[in-house]
């Protein structure tokens, strides 16, 4: 057998709202990667998803490259575990108990290090049609693959 190994993924709405408030908010320059994209400093989350909406996964910044381009390779999902930021807590216990039943060590509790709070999932349900249809599309893989419930939540908001 391979490798066991885990990663954690991210409601795709919540996550490019956390990029957008880290870097067009709190960092007076969002880096050349995202510059490149048309993104500037302060402007509105709207214009941010539109930008990062028109732009392809190859060379994107980490920060809005889609789930599915890092975390698959030939259309294998390749963590052997995939948890979700939004159910941490549960998500951690299981991995400690999988990596303890492989005869690794306890990962003790989660550390909470870059945590930010606000971006929720339910943001999506706040977002104009326009906005949501363009992350919907982005985003598709990652949606399909780790949240196909808040895509047919998205879905059924959209014309």
């Amino acid at each position: 057998h391979g490798i066991w190994s885990f990663s954690f993924v991210r409601d795709p709405v919540a996550r490019l709202y956390s990029a957008w408030n880290n870097k067009v908010i709190e960092n007076p320059d969002p880096g050349a990667g995202l510059r490149a994209l048309g993104v500037r400093p302060g402007m509105r989350f709207e214009a941010f998803a539109a930008c990062i909406a028109e732009s392809p996964d190859a060379g994107a910044d980490v920060h809005v490259r889609s789930q599915s381009a890092i975390l698959v390779l030939g259309g294998r999902v390749l963590p052997s575990f995939i948890g979700r930021v939004e159910t941490m807590a549960q998500d951690w216990a299981h991995l400690r108990h999988e990596v303890r039943l492989r005869g690794g060590p306890d990962l003790g509790p989660i550390s909470h290090r870059n945590r930010r709070a606000g971006a929720r999932p339910e943001l999506a349900d706040t977002l104009p049609p326009a906005t949501l249809a363009a992350i919907r599309a982005r985003y598709l893989e990652d949606f399909r693959r780790f949240y196909p419930e808040r895509l047919a939540a998205i879905e059924a908001r959209l014309p």
